[in-house]
């Protein structure tokens, strides 16, 4: 697990070093991003299988593909096993090399590639961003490779809601469905987008929240009827109580991003966006606290939160209370990741090197 955290302190310190350097603002952005995105590659990469829950199944479904041929998985005969496009992306990857390692090394382009063109697309900071992606997002994408695949892949989509071309959002919804069935979580925001304004803000927060109530009495239904294999997700107490930390959470970022940037949040572009995304998280996790699944629907709206806070930070004139507001975020995210109960997960943690 100190992999991590030296992850996060090495990062930490390219950033210092950058910003004392008498660089242009473009060459820094590269240079930073390929410092950390080699670490962050090594460390999704060479994991050592055992060392982390759940790989070792996904390396099973690795090895189901070479079983099969390209027409068997084009036709959806691994379907009952595991998304259609994730076990397409699995058939390429064993068909060029026996090597589990080698998938791990796309997946983790796929997912670099995303963030980063994310990043580099709507943060006013470099590092702010990605630090805040190793403190939430990064640790649980060690070893739940399917659903951040597809959040990742979801991020390609963003420019797409902005500009309200539905074609190209629905092909990269598409995909990102492919890699993980939760991924359609997403897929109402590009409809939001086009009726959330300041004077609707309200009855469609309402309608969502209603939505949300009918969806999650519903949701051991469409999960046994669909054939979804989500059912240790559906219950579960310990997931009451950290679906109303995050509800918590995503409410304090909503607040001061309202408190900063007061009508902008209706702006279009990005603002607004981030605003339906932040409004979606909260609804989900306020009303889905009896269900274990509503953890993993609301990180398709955390990426948001990653753009929210540097966003606010350069609504905030003082900087003293700018970094002290980053500061007090990043150590409340990391102490949630590294001291309570997500810990027990990357504890055991280690490379094959």
């Amino acid at each position: 697990m100190y992999l991590l955290e030296i992850n996060i302190a090495l990062c930490s310190l390219y950033a210092l070093i950058l910003d004392s350097l008498k660089i242009g603002y473009k060459h820094k952005r590269i240079i930073y991003y390929v410092l950390a995105g080699i670490q962050i590659f090594m460390l999704r990469t060479f994991a050592e299988i055992s060392s982390l829950p759940d790989l070792e199944n996904y390396e099973s479904l690795f090895e189901i593909t070479r079983e099969y041929t390209f027409k068997d998985v084009l036709y959806g005969k691994l379907i009952f096993v595991a998304e259609y496009g994730y076990m397409l992306l699995m058939k390429i990857c064993s068909w060029i090399t026996p090597n589990f390692t080698f998938a791990l090394g796309i997946i983790s382009l796929i997912w670099i590639i995303g963030y980063y063109k994310f990043f580099e697309h709507y943060s006013p900071y470099i590092a702010v961003p990605v630090l805040l992606l190793l403190v939430t997002e990064f640790p649980q994408s060690l070893f739940v490779l399917r659903q951040h695949l597809a959040i990742a892949i979801w991020l390609f989509a963003y420019p797409y809601i902005i500009k309200r071309d539905f074609i190209r959002f629905l092909l990269v919804g598409g995909l990102a469905i492919s890699m993980h069935s939760t991924a359609i979580i997403f897929l109402p925001v590009y409809f939001l987008y086009g009726v959330f304004n300041k004077n609707t803000w309200l009855i469609n927060s309402i309608i969502l929240a209603v939505g949300c109530v009918i969806l999650f009495s519903a949701l051991e239904g469409i999960n046994d009827y669909a054939e979804l294999s989500y059912g240790n997700y559906i219950t579960g107490e310990k997931a009451g109580n950290s679906n109303l930390t995050n509800a918590y959470k995503y409410s304090l970022y909503f607040l001061s991003y309202v408190f900063f940037l007061r009508d902008k949040i209706f702006q279009d572009g990005i603002y607004k966006l981030l605003t339906i995304s932040i409004i979606m998280g909260i609804i989900l996790s306020f009303f889905g606290t009896s269900f274990s699944l509503t953890g993993r629907l609301i990180r398709y709206f955390t990426p948001a939160c990653m753009l929210l806070i540097p966003i606010v930070m350069i609504h905030i004139k003082n900087p003293c209370i700018r970094y002290g507001y980053f500061g007090t975020i990043l150590l409340l995210n990391a102490i949630s990741i590294f001291v309570e109960s997500s810990r027990e997960f990357i504890c055991n943690y280690r490379l094959i090197f």
